[in-house]
């Protein structure tokens, strides 16, 4: 229809293995990402939820859009990683207390947005 239109893509994200152990945020996605491989962190056990292999699936993603289309990237794996403490007074490990992470996201997305509109309104 002639419109041009933005594609944002938002990272696939994992839950947190032991999520309840955590107090505060992670300053390394590597600990937390090392932790999600291991049998003993899944959740409930015996149970694998295939956490360890979403970077990889998102790493998948981003090369099958990148050989078509124009698109940005919000960078939820990333960000929820960091929080693992966002899961107060849960009995699970993959959903998060609101506002938390799920407020970061809409921040992120409203930039994307915003920046989205200022290149169409410079390069009209």
């Amino acid at each position: 229809m002639g419109k041009k239109c933005q594609l944002i893509w938002r990272t696939t994200v994992p839950g947190h293995p032991k999520c309840k152990s955590f107090i505060e945020p992670s300053k390394s996605l590597a600990e937390i990402e090392g932790g999600m491989g291991r049998k003993s962190f899944t959740v409930p056990p015996k149970k694998n939820y295939w956490w360890s292999e979403f970077k990889h699936q998102n790493i998948l993603a981003l090369l099958a859009l990148s050989h078509s289309l124009d698109y940005d990237i919000l960078p939820a794996y990333e960000i929820n990683l960091l929080r693992p403490d966002d899961h107060k007074k849960r009995d699970d490990c993959l959903h998060s207390c609101v506002p938390g992470k799920a407020a970061v996201y809409n921040q992120a997305l409203l930039h994307l947005m915003l920046l989205h509109q200022q290149d169409e309104t410079t390069n009209a």
